[in-house]
C-alpha cells in the first residue's frame, strides 16, 4: 500500500491510501484540491461542457463500483448525495429506513420508494404498489403520444406473471388530427389468451358493448307447416337472425343466461291465426303472460315485454298456457314475422 499525504489550509493533514495495484492506482494530483476549511475533499476535472471529459471513478471490468456514503446514526439522520450546477440542487437520500428519496430543491422527497417496494409520488407514506399524490393537476398521470397524425392507440395493460396482458384500457385517436376532441376509449379483456374488446366510448359518448349477451330468433319450419301446439308446449322458435355468444339454442328453443343480471325479454306476434295464451317461462316455471287472444279478429299485431333478473345459467322459453279449441296455432306464412328476443342490461 502507498499514500498520499495532502495538507490542509489549517492544521492537519488527510491521507489518501492508494493499494498497489498495477494499472488500477492512476490518480492525477491535479484533480485532487482541498479548499474547504472543514477538511471536505473536493475532486476537481472536465474542462468543457462534454460529459466524457469530468472527473470519472471507474473499476475494473471484472470488479463492482460502489460509492458509500454512510452515517452511523439511528436517529432518521439523512445520508444524501446532494447533485449541485450553481445554485441549483437536487438530493438522493435515505433516512436509515432502508428507503429512498429523490427530492428537487424546491420540492421537498418529490420521489418515496420504500423499504416494502412501495412507490409515492408527493408522498412519503404510499400505501398502494404506486401512489401519486396531490392537488391541482399534480395527481394527474399522463401518457402523452408524440406522433403527429391519427390512427394510434395508447394503452395502459395489465400483465401477469408470464409477461401476458390480460385486459387494457386504450385511447384510440382517430385519423383526424393530433389534438382535437376526435378519440375513442376502448375497454380490453383477455378471452382464451386473446385481448378481446368488451366496451367502446366513442367520440360522441355512445356506449356499445360488443359482445353484450343477445338474441332474436323466429319460427323457421312454420314458412311451410303450420305448427299446432297444445296447453305446455313450448313454441318452437326454431331460427336466429341475432345470437351473439350463441347462447339461444335453437334445437330446444332455449335461451341460457351466461352471467347473472337484468334481462329484457320480448314475444313479437304479427300472425292473425294465434288463438289462447303464451307465457315467458324461467327455468320451466311461469314467470309472466304476456298475450292472450280469444279470435283471429282481435290484438293483431302484438308486441310484450319484461324485465327479468336472472342468476347464471338460468333458461328462458316461450311456452302455451292454455288454447281456445284444444290447441294454439301460427299460420306459417306470418309465421316468419313472429319472434322471442332478449338481451341483458345491466
Amino acid at each position: 500500500m502507498s499514500s498520499i499525504r495532502v495538507s490542509g489550509n489549517t492544521s492537519g493533514y488527510y491521507d489518501l491510501t492508494v493499494p498497489d495495484i498495477a494499472g488500477n492506482n492512476t490518480l492525477p494530483i491535479n484533480q485532487i484540491v482541498t479548499t474547504d476549511t472543514n477538511g471536505h475533499l473536493q475532486i476537481t476535472g472536465g474542462s468543457t461542457n462534454n460529459d466524457d471529459s469530468a472527473a470519472i471513478i471507474t473499476a475494473a471490468a471484472t470488479e463492482h463500483a460502489k460509492i458509500r456514503i454512510d452515517t452511523s446514526s439511528t436517529s432518521n439522520h439523512r445520508a444524501t448525495l446532494a447533485l449541485e450546477s450553481g445554485s441549483y440542487e437536487v438530493d438522493i437520500a435515505t433516512s436509515g429506513l432502508d428507503e429512498i428519496r429523490f427530492s428537487t430543491q424546491n420540492t421537498s422527497d418529490a420521489l418515496f420508494i420504500g423499504s416494502n417496494g412501495r412507490i409515492g409520488i408527493g408522498t412519503t407514506g404510499p400505501i398502494e404498489g404506486l401512489e401519486v399524490f396531490g392537488d391541482s393537476g399534480a395527481d394527474n398521470m399522463a401518457l402523452k403520444y408524440s406522433g403527429t397524425s391519427g390512427g394510434h392507440k395508447s394503452g395502459y395493460l395489465w400483465k401477469d406473471f408470464r409477461g401476458q396482458t390480460n385486459a387494457g384500457i386504450y385511447n384510440y385517436l382517430l385519423n383526424d388530427g393530433v389534438g382535437t376532441t376526435a378519440a375513442d376509449m376502448e375497454f380490453y379483456t383477455s378471452n382464451a389468451g386473446t385481448l378481446t374488446k368488451q366496451m367502446e366510448i366513442n367520440k360522441l359518448g355512445y356506449i356499445t358493448k360488443p359482445n353484450q349477451p343477445s338474441f332474436h330468433a323466429y319460427p323457421l319450419s312454420g314458412a311451410t307447416n303450420n305448427w299446432t301446439g297444445s296447453s305446455g308446449s313450448i313454441v318452437p322458435f326454431d331460427a336466429v337472425t341475432l345470437n351473439v355468444g350463441s347462447h339461444y339454442n335453437t334445437s330446444n328453443y332455449r335461451f341460457t343466461c351466461p352471467v347473472g343480471g337484468v334481462y329484457f325479454f320480448y314475444y313479437r306476434n304479427t300472425s292473425n291465426t294465434w288463438y289462447g295464451d303464451i307465457g315467458l317461462y324461467v327455468n320451466g316455471t311461469q314467470w309472466v303472460e304476456m298475450e292472450q287472444r280469444e279470435t283471429h279478429t282481435t290484438w293483431r299485431h302484438h308486441f310484450d315485454g319484461v324485465l327479468v333478473s336472472c342468476s347464471t345459467n338460468d333458461y328462458i322459453d316461450i311456452r302455451v298456457e292454455s288454447t281456445v279449441g284444444g290447441s294454439a296455432t301460427i299460420d306459417g306464412n306470418a309465421r316468419y314475422w313472429d319472434g322471442f328476443g332478449g338481451y341483458l342490461v345491466c
